[in-house]
């Protein structure tokens, strides 16, 4: 039995600091009132037999990348009495998922604590993954299924393998230097052996929302990168509920998002209302510095929320220009990794410049709606540049 793999181009990142051990033995310290009071689990075969002194873990969820880089995602490991049964103390009351192994049979289950005292988890047959990485190899720490405490051995031939994984969907990371972000989208159904080559490509996070501030992770580091809101004219209104932007942060898919209300004034003509970001100043301190995207083929980012919005990509003087570019973005109520490919932006405007034209003078993005709508933003990244290049005035 194995693990058949969807594989999907242009994934979220996660850019991180710092170096740790994935696993630990210890469990990790939670502050007063987090944790629950205890919880039962019963551990069986998939004959229904209970499956006897079988460690299982308890894996943070929660901020799972940045408990990565802190020394490990294991909360605490338990073994299961004659019965099948375990019990665990002092757990986050959510984001928690337990997983067991015994040879080549597996599970993985999240669980939200607060709504189950007590679950079954049943060890069924897995599968493995080999991946060969093509690109820049150097730095590797190793390759993770993200929210999981699963990670790949590195073989003598330079593959990396995963001999048994739960049926689930995952998303498939590298730990490379000092980054952490995913290579592919992979479905584990034990169905067919997966042996696949993989590229390692650059990738900026411009935002991970995990500080509560109204610039984003570059902007930061060479001053500008602000988050912004903008609606047309003088509306009535203005175009976000709540203009401290950077306030808005409330738990998301990792870690922190930004959560934003746009409201959009009707009575205007083509009314529109945007969450807007300039990606970064020059040295000497010009917002309006102009970027070039040519060698960026696709940008991520995990959303959701409720209404229409589309991704607009600003170009000098996109405040009063008649041209627009950009590409709809659905979002409903469940997180969803949505990726733009950057060769598929439209143009939108009579006479106005190609794309490609303008694609090396952008000054920033936005997130646009024409009715009012909400949006949760995690994760915001660009892929196939890098930040010497994008930002040379970058100060490390």
């Amino acid at each position: 039995m194995s693990v058949s793999a969807r594989l999907l181009t242009g994934l979220w990142a996660l850019a991180l600091a710092g170096c740790g051990q994935v696993v630990a033995t210890d469990p990790v310290a939670m502050g007063p009132g987090s944790e629950t009071s205890g919880y039962q689990l019963r551990l069986k075969n998939a004959d229904g037999t209970p499956a006897i002194k079988v460690a299982v873990e308890a894996v943070a969820q929660e901020g799972w990348s940045q408990k990565v880089t802190r020394g490990g995602v294991l909360l605490s490991r338990r073994t299961t009495d004659d019965s099948g049964r375990v019990r665990f103390d002092s757990l986050p009351s959510t984001g928690v998922a337990f997983e067991a192994s015994q040879g080549s049979v597996v599970v993985h289950q999240r669980i939200n604590l607060d709504t189950a005292r007590n679950a079954v988890l049943t060890l069924r047959n897995g599968g493995s993954i080999r991946v060969r990485l093509q690109g820049n190899n150097t730095g590797i720490h190793g390759l993770l299924l993200s929210g999981t405490n699963i990670q790949a051995r590195l073989q003598s031939d330079g593959s990396w393998v995963m001999p048994w994984v739960p049926n689930g969907d995952y998303s498939l990371v590298i730990w490379q230097d000092q980054e952490i972000f995913p290579l592919a989208q992979v479905h584990a159904d034990s169905a067919a052996h997966v042996d696949t080559i993989l590229p390692v490509r650059p990738m900026i996070v411009l935002d991970d929302f995990g500080t509560r501030t109204s610039q984003n992770l570059v902007g930061a580091r060479l001053s500008g990168g602000y988050w912004f809101a903008f609606g047309n004219g003088q509306a009535e209104k203005s175009p976000i509920s709540n203009p401290d932007l950077g306030a808005l942060r409330e738990p998301g898919w990792s870690g922190l998002s930004m959560h934003v209300q746009l409201q959009v004034d009707t009575s205007k003509t083509d009314p529109v209302a945007m969450l807007g970001m300039d990606l970064a100043r020059s040295e000497r301190g010009d917002a309006t510095v102009t970027h070039d995207l040519s060698r960026v083929d696709s940008l991520s980012v995990m959303v959701r929320g409720r209404g229409n919005v589309a991704l607009r990509f600003l170009v000098p003087g996109w405040r009063d220009n008649r041209c627009s570019y950009e590409t709809p973005l659905s979002v409903d109520g469940i997180w969803q990794r949505k990726v733009v490919l950057l060769d598929t932006v439209r143009v939108i405007g009579a006479d106005c410049p190609t794309w490609t034209t303008v694609r090396t003078q952008v000054v920033g993005l936005g997130f646009v709606a024409h009715r009012d709508a909400e949006i949760w933003l995690d994760d915001l990244t660009l892929y196939g540049q890098t930040l010497d290049r994008l930002f040379p005035g970058l100060v490390w």
